[in-house]
């Protein structure tokens, strides 16, 4: 039932979804177009290799076999050229014409046909809707408002609506249908307020109850007062839970530990980007989607954007601080009101799920789980109140379900198992609206279940400004509104950006406040990774609140809580059970007798008094085990968790030690391990100098053994782009974090980073303000200095030399450099010039460039060196846009640019030469023969030469070929200029890409473009 017949298309597309969803796939794209046909639905199994393609028709009457038989060959022309097996369906509302099935069973079944009771059958099974007969078992309260007499008419009639899936059952008295009502897909009656939206959904509906009555299925019962007290109760819990930003797990001082920290005052707006295309786009499943043009949205176009997204971040990225915003914000409308055009305004009831507490709830139906929330508030007697109201906002879909931490779920198949019911519950309630979040390594053993339900979405990194108000309100919480708290927040916020290596941990939220934390402690900010969570840990442990908690020995606490923290990662574990922690801290006693033979505290004690003192380890929930519900227990960050795993491979503090064990034969089996990635840096760093260089020289040489292409795989999250191999990040970690070995294996360690680089992400800025950058500049300058992979390795010089201009260099001192006699200085200008203008940096284009102009194009033409020719080059090329460049400037620069193409004597080049011959201005430009100091004939004939396709010539050669076409007027007519440009770039070609690569020329020769560029 809609209003139109593209919500009635949109609901059928969602209804046969869910069907495909109840068999196994996931993934799905809608309306795929191919050359001569258009495939309904694609998608592909969850499990298997196998992938689904489906005809779907809405219609009344009955498909023939005509329509089999079309069908049947589109999809063994889609078969063809994909390695899963292709499963086709036929989905027909109508069901099929006698000789259709006839037709298939003598053809052998070559798809599988379902009918509208096939359909029914399958969203019962997969528990999208409840059978017939749970259905008819609702309408007790229906029958009690009937005529005497009254009884059931046929058989109930399932209905989609974007409230979700309605069964109709219909009544009569006398043999004539008079009555009706409405039974929700979750099997309950649903209220006369949604009754309404049901029946005034147009469509169908104006038809199928013309003439009869309605009655309601909803029972009178127990005061709604009940359900108000049931769900005031729940929403005050949230406000109480999750109102305030707790300082657990972080160093705070007794003073700052003390105070509740208010989530309002200290939350800073986060911001979002988009991971993949729309969920129900146009597309191939069988191939990875390409993402879009990624938009930073605020947490208000997040909400608008989709009503079911899922958020990824990294540890203490602010995915909690987020669930807890809008868990606040919806319980309490002043609440909201504080956060005034960041929200929409709806009347939302929101409900929390932390994955870490379910245990084994994961297998539970997730409106189970919902009902349950009330214990949390201390109110089973208000349990029955609460289903009701939590039923009622849903079916309205007035819920907005915050899903806190799918990562958190540590068995992957459980995991499945969850987001599966998670799929089957947004199915049975569309119009709630979810939020989930999950760390994105967590997130990839169930993305593809996700994918057709949620879109993805990443946290984006703190701005300057971000940190600089996160800065300000922190001390404003803390010390008050005062000039004093303003300045130091000013003290503070230089602090923490001054240094590239604190402001790279600063980005993070959590480290952001670990930092102001240890800053208000320590009186400074550490700069390593292992003493800023060292000293956190020490604070923790020992020097916070020593009146309140004894202080705890480190030597006695360390060994354990690394012992552990290695154990349960080598396990894959973010929890464990009191008893579970209690053997790992005994054991950990056992095979360190010569630490932890005095132990004071027992285990369970010693449990106790580091959840009490530090929370380094916090209960976070309980479950069931031999039959008894115990508590459970967890890492407060995972951070620590990675440290502590770290400090125990560099001590021996772990299962199975001996004296002979060593660091990196203990973390060998891990080191191309994702979930490693964290600790082998660390370990490296803490391991020393003895064993910091084997760790170092295990991943050179596996990194060596193995081939360039496999140390970067295709990021199949984000859908495109290159994620580099464990080991790669293990090793460029290793370095960046300061492990301490010889400056010969620090070399030898940049140059295997160096040959085994993608070619795309940004190499130089991990080490952005470390000792390191200059060793590695050292070591680009003497590969490009050869003239080999000049492409390449003035890419990764550009990154090291554009810091030095991008951060606000003066116009002038770029100039100088540009015109410096040392060649190195000149190449680095001019490498950092065309990062500044691939990166469309402002203070350049804004300031008065006329120098700088005039400054490149001499070096154009002045250039003694390759390498100063090739750098000058490639500058120019990105720079050529945002100068007006006159005649007689074009005409220069074509005469050394020509000379530099045709010369051959580099490669690269004369690439680089056509690149920037290929985006010269056109405008009010053209030559006459004698114009141009170049062999105009010998020119004209190689330029046809390459448009005819007689040379075999490059990609750039021909833009180029064409551009110098167009200049030589006196040898190529404005026809023949326009014929090349259909033949290097067809319209059709430009109508599929929608883009016109040379619409300048075009418009100067006054034909139409028909694509903007």
């Amino acid at each position: 039932m809609a209003a139109d017949d593209n919500q009635r298309g949109d609901l059928f597309g969602r209804l046969v979804c869910d069907v495909f969803h109840s068999l196994g796939y996931e993934n799905f794209r809608l309306n795929v177009n191919r050359t001569g046909r258009e495939i309904d639905i694609k998608g592909r199994h969850r499990a298997e290799q196998k992938a689904v393609i489906a005809e779907c028709k809405a219609m009344k009457r009955p498909v023939g076999g005509s329509d089999l038989n079309k069908f049947a060959g589109a999809s063994q022309v889609e078969a063809q050229g994909t390695q899963a097996v292709v499963a086709p369906y036929f989905v027909s509302l109508g069901g099929f014409t006698s000789s259709a099935l006839e037709q298939e069973r003598e053809a052998g079944a070559r798809m599988t046909l379902l009918d509208a009771n096939a359909i029914v059958g399958e969203l019962i099974r997969g528990r999208v809707i409840v059978s017939k007969e749970r259905a008819l078992s609702a309408t007790g309260p229906a029958v009690g408002r009937l005529p005497a007499g009254a009884s059931l008419s046929g058989h109930p009639t399932l209905i989609a609506h974007e409230i979700g899936w309605v069964w109709a059952i219909f009544f009569q008295c006398h043999g004539e249908e008079t009555h009706f009502t409405l039974v929700h897909a979750d099997g309950h009656g649903i209220a006369d307020s949604l009754a309404g939206r049901v029946l005034s959904g147009g469509g169908g509906g104006n038809t199928i109850f013309a003439g009869l009555k309605y009655v309601s299925s909803v029972t009178d019962a127990t005061s709604s007062v009940n359900g108000e007290v049931a769900k005031d109760s729940y929403l005050q819990f949230l406000l109480r839970e999750f109102g305030a930003i707790t300082l657990e797990g972080l160093p705070a001082d007794q003073e700052t530990g003390s105070r509740v920290l208010r989530l309002d005052s200290l939350y800073v707006p986060q911001r979002f980007v988009s991971t993949v295309k729309s969920k129900m786009s146009g597309g191939d499943p069988f191939d990875i989607p390409e993402d879009e043009t990624p938009d930073v949205l605020s947490t208000r176009k997040l909400l608008d954007a989709d009503r079911h997204v899922a958020v990824l971040a990294g540890p203490g990225s602010g995915k909690t601080t987020l669930i807890k915003m809008l868990a606040v914000s919806y319980a309490d409308p002043d609440r909201r009101r504080k956060f005034a055009g960041s929200l929409p305004v709806e009347d939302l009831m929101p409900l929390v799920i932390r994955c870490r507490q379910l245990g084994s709830r994961t297998r539970e139906p997730i409106v189970t789980t919902l009902f349950s929330l009330i214990e949390q508030a201390e109110r089973i007697d208000l349990k029955r109140e609460f289903a009701a109201a939590v039923s009622q906002a849903l079916k309205s879909g007035r819920v907005l379900l915050l899903v806190d931490g799918l990562d958190e779920i540590s068995d992957a198949q459980e995991r499945l198992t969850f987001t599966t019911q998670l799929r089957t519950f947004i199915g049975t309630y569309p119009t709630i609206r979810v939020v989930c979040t999950s760390r994105e390594a967590g997130f990839r053993a169930v993305a593809g279940a996700v994918a057709s339900i949620c879109r993805s979405y990443k946290i984006a990194d703190l701005s300057l400004s971000d940190i600089e108000q996160l800065c300000v309100s922190w001390h404003r919480e803390i010390q008050g509104h005062s000039p004093a708290s303003m300045s130091a927040a000013a003290e503070s916020f230089s602090a923490v950006t001054a240094n590239p290596r604190v402001y790279e941990l600063a980005v993070n939220p959590l480290l952001l406040m670990t930092l102001l934390l240890v800053k208000r402690w320590m009186g400074e900010i550490p700069t390593k990774r292992t003493v800023l969570y060292s000293k956190a840990i020490e604070v923790l442990l020992m020097t916070w609140n020593t009146q309140g908690h004894e202080p705890m020995d480190p030597e006695d606490a360390l060994p354990q809580l690394a012992f552990a923290a290695f154990s349960m990662l080598t396990e894959d574990k973010q929890s464990a059970s009191a008893r579970e922690l209690r053997d790992l801290f005994n054991r950990a006693r056992e095979e360190m007798p010569e630490l932890l033979s005095f132990s004071k505290l027992s285990a369970d004690g010693f449990i106790r008094r580091v959840e009490e003192r530090s929370s380094l380890i916090v209960q976070s929930g309980s479950t069931i085990e031999r039959g008894l519900t115990r508590p459970l227990y967890e890492f407060k960050h995972l951070t620590f968790q990675e440290y502590l795993a770290a400090l125990a491979c560099a001590e021996s503090w772990h299962p199975g030690r001996d004296y002979e064990s060593d660091p990196v034969s203990v973390l060998k089996p891990y080191l191309e391990n994702e979930t490693w990635t964290e600790v082998i840096p660390l370990a490296s760093v803490l391991s020393g100098i003895k064993h910091a260089k084997c760790i170092v020289r295990e991943l050179i040489d596996r990194i060596k053994a193995s081939n360039p292409e496999d140390m970067h795989m295709l990021d199949e999250e984000e859908g495109e782009g290159l994620r580099a191999h464990p080991l790669y990040r293990n090793l460029l970690g290793c370095i960046t974090d300061g492990a301490p070995i010889h400056p010969d294996l620090v070399r030898e360690s940049l140059e295997t980073l160096v040959d085994y680089w993608d070619g795309e992400s940004s190499l130089a800025t991990h080490f952005r303000g470390s000792r390191i950058l200059p060793v590695l500049g050292d070591l680009l300058w003497e590969r490009y200095e050869t003239g080999e992979g000049l492409s390449r390795h003035g890419d990764l010089l550009s990154q090291v030399y554009s810091d030095l201009y991008e951060g606000g260099a003066k116009l002038s001192d770029l100039i100088a450099d540009l015109r410096h006699s040392d060649e190195r200085r000149v190449v680095g200008a001019a490498l950092g010039l065309m990062a500044i203008f691939y990166g469309s940096s402002p203070h350049i284009k804004d300031g008065d460039t006329s120098s700088l102009k005039q400054t490149l194009r001499e070096l154009v033409a002045g250039a003694a060196t390759l390498q100063v020719k090739f750098a000058v080059t490639w500058a120019l090329c990105w720079a050529l846009p945002y100068f007006n460049w006159s005649k007689n400037e074009v005409k220069l620069l074509l005469e050394v640019l020509i000379r530099q193409w045709r010369s051959g004597e580099h490669r690269e080049m004369s690439d680089f030469s056509a690149w920037a011959i290929s985006i010269l201005p056109v405008e009010g430009i053209r030559f006459s023969r004698g114009e141009i100091d170049v062999d105009e004939s010998g020119l004209a004939d190689l330029v046809r030469g390459i448009l005819d396709g007689s040379s075999g010539a490059p990609g750039r050669s021909k833009q180029a070929a064409l551009r110098l076409a167009y200049f030589s007027e006196d040898f190529f007519t404005d026809d023949e200029v326009l014929g090349y440009i259909e033949k290097v770039w067809p319209r059709e070609q430009r109508a599929k890409y929608r883009t016109e690569p040379f619409a300048d020329i075009r418009s100067a020769i006054n034909q139409p473009v028909l694509f903007s560029p």
